[in-house]
Protein backbone atom coordinates (compact mmCIF):
# COMPACT_ATOMS: atom_id res chain seq x y z
CA UNK A 1 0.00 0.00 0.00
CA UNK A 2 1.26 3.62 -0.46
CA UNK A 3 -0.51 7.13 0.36
CA UNK A 4 1.31 8.14 -3.00
CA UNK A 5 1.01 7.04 -6.16
CA UNK A 6 3.91 4.17 -6.44
CA UNK A 7 4.18 2.05 -9.37
CA UNK A 8 5.25 -1.25 -6.85
CA UNK A 9 2.09 -0.02 -4.68
CA UNK A 10 -0.81 -2.98 -5.74
CA UNK A 11 -3.52 0.19 -4.45
CA UNK A 12 -3.67 3.53 -2.57
CA UNK A 13 -6.26 2.55 -0.49
CA UNK A 14 -6.35 -0.21 1.81
CA UNK A 15 -9.73 -0.32 3.13
CA UNK A 16 -10.71 -1.34 -0.75
CA UNK A 17 -8.75 -4.45 -0.62
CA UNK A 18 -10.01 -7.62 0.84
CA UNK A 19 -7.88 -9.23 2.95
CA UNK A 20 -9.71 -12.44 3.94
CA UNK A 21 -7.53 -14.52 2.09
CA UNK A 22 -3.91 -13.46 4.48
CA UNK A 23 -3.10 -12.60 8.02
CA UNK A 24 -2.21 -8.51 7.57
CA UNK A 25 0.45 -7.02 9.60
CA UNK A 26 -1.34 -3.54 10.16
CA UNK A 27 0.24 -0.43 11.19
CA UNK A 28 -2.35 2.74 10.59
CA UNK A 29 -2.11 6.21 11.31
CA UNK A 30 -4.20 7.54 14.54
CA UNK A 31 -6.96 8.85 12.57
CA UNK A 32 -7.27 5.41 10.67
CA UNK A 33 -7.42 3.35 13.83
CA UNK A 34 -11.03 3.36 13.93
CA UNK A 35 -11.68 3.02 10.55
CA UNK A 36 -9.11 0.05 10.04
CA UNK A 37 -10.92 -1.91 13.06
CA UNK A 38 -14.14 -1.38 11.53
CA UNK A 39 -13.01 -3.33 8.71
CA UNK A 40 -11.37 -6.38 10.64
CA UNK A 41 -15.44 -6.21 12.29
CA UNK A 42 -17.13 -6.22 8.80
CA UNK A 43 -14.45 -8.71 6.74
CA UNK A 44 -14.54 -10.96 9.89
CA UNK A 45 -10.94 -11.09 9.68
CA UNK A 46 -7.79 -11.81 12.20
CA UNK A 47 -4.86 -9.30 11.45
CA UNK A 48 -1.86 -8.12 13.34
CA UNK A 49 -2.19 -4.17 14.83
CA UNK A 50 0.64 -2.06 15.48
CA UNK A 51 -0.51 1.34 17.48
CA UNK A 52 0.09 3.63 20.13
CA UNK A 53 -0.83 2.35 23.70
CA UNK A 54 -3.18 5.35 25.15
CA UNK A 55 -6.15 4.25 27.33
CA UNK A 56 -8.20 7.15 26.84
CA UNK A 57 -8.26 6.87 22.98
CA UNK A 58 -12.18 6.45 22.02
CA UNK A 59 -10.79 3.36 19.47
CA UNK A 60 -9.78 1.39 22.63
CA UNK A 61 -12.89 0.23 23.86
CA UNK A 62 -14.06 -1.89 20.18
CA UNK A 63 -10.31 -2.78 20.24
CA UNK A 64 -10.69 -4.56 22.87
CA UNK A 65 -13.73 -6.41 22.28
CA UNK A 66 -12.16 -7.81 19.02
CA UNK A 67 -8.58 -8.43 20.53
CA UNK A 68 -7.50 -11.89 21.19
CA UNK A 69 -4.00 -10.92 22.27
CA UNK A 70 -1.84 -8.01 23.16
CA UNK A 71 0.90 -6.84 23.83
CA UNK A 72 2.13 -3.55 25.27
CA UNK A 73 6.11 -2.91 23.98
CA UNK A 74 8.68 -0.15 24.09
CA UNK A 75 8.76 3.48 23.36
CA UNK A 76 7.45 4.70 19.88
CA UNK A 77 10.92 6.12 19.36
CA UNK A 78 12.61 3.15 20.08
CA UNK A 79 10.58 0.96 17.60
CA UNK A 80 9.53 3.45 14.58
CA UNK A 81 11.95 5.32 12.44
CA UNK A 82 10.81 9.04 11.22
CA UNK A 83 10.23 8.50 7.36
CA UNK A 84 11.18 10.98 4.66
CA UNK A 85 7.84 13.20 4.50
CA UNK A 86 7.77 13.21 8.25
CA UNK A 87 11.26 14.84 8.38
CA UNK A 88 10.76 16.75 5.30
CA UNK A 89 7.77 18.25 7.05
CA UNK A 90 9.08 18.34 10.68
CA UNK A 91 6.61 16.31 11.89
CA UNK A 92 7.72 14.05 15.45
CA UNK A 93 6.75 10.68 16.70
CA UNK A 94 4.57 10.88 19.53
CA UNK A 95 5.71 9.94 22.77
CA UNK A 96 4.29 6.88 24.62
CA UNK A 97 4.64 3.38 24.04
CA UNK A 98 3.51 0.65 21.51
CA UNK A 99 1.23 -2.19 21.35
CA UNK A 100 0.98 -5.46 19.07
CA UNK A 101 -2.26 -6.54 18.55
CA UNK A 102 -3.74 -9.55 17.38
CA UNK A 103 -7.26 -8.91 16.56
CA UNK A 104 -10.04 -11.08 15.47
CA UNK A 105 -13.71 -10.62 15.06
CA UNK A 106 -15.83 -13.33 16.51
CA UNK A 107 -19.98 -13.90 16.49
CA UNK A 108 -21.44 -10.73 17.34
CA UNK A 109 -24.34 -8.75 17.03
CA UNK A 110 -25.34 -5.40 16.48
CA UNK A 111 -27.14 -4.18 20.12
CA UNK A 112 -28.18 -0.76 20.97
CA UNK A 113 -25.25 -0.23 23.21
CA UNK A 114 -22.71 -1.02 20.37
CA UNK A 115 -21.21 -4.42 19.42
CA UNK A 116 -22.18 -7.59 21.55
CA UNK A 117 -20.87 -10.95 21.89
CA UNK A 118 -23.59 -14.02 22.23
CA UNK A 119 -20.78 -15.85 23.58
CA UNK A 120 -20.34 -13.20 26.58
CA UNK A 121 -23.55 -12.19 27.34
CA UNK A 122 -24.70 -16.01 27.99
CA UNK A 123 -21.21 -16.52 30.58
CA UNK A 124 -22.51 -13.19 32.16
CA UNK A 125 -26.12 -14.54 32.43
CA UNK A 126 -24.86 -17.97 33.78
CA UNK A 127 -22.79 -16.21 36.76
CA UNK A 128 -25.79 -13.93 37.57
CA UNK A 129 -27.48 -17.14 37.87
CA UNK A 130 -25.22 -18.88 40.07
CA UNK A 131 -24.48 -15.58 42.08
CA UNK A 132 -28.24 -15.52 42.70
CA UNK A 133 -28.33 -19.13 43.56
CA UNK A 134 -25.72 -18.58 46.08
CA UNK A 135 -27.83 -15.45 47.65
CA UNK A 136 -30.77 -17.33 48.07
CA UNK A 137 -29.06 -20.70 49.45
CA UNK A 138 -30.62 -22.14 46.24
CA UNK A 139 -29.71 -24.93 44.31
CA UNK A 140 -27.74 -23.78 40.52
CA UNK A 141 -27.56 -27.42 39.06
Amino acid sequence: MSQVHDNKAIAQDCHLIPQSQELPYLNPSIPLIQPTINKVIRERITAVLVAPYRPAQPWLPSMYRIMKRFVVIRESADILKIGGRMRKHRKHLLPGRMMIVVIEEREEIHYSDGLYNKNDQIMKQFKELQMVGIVHGGETD
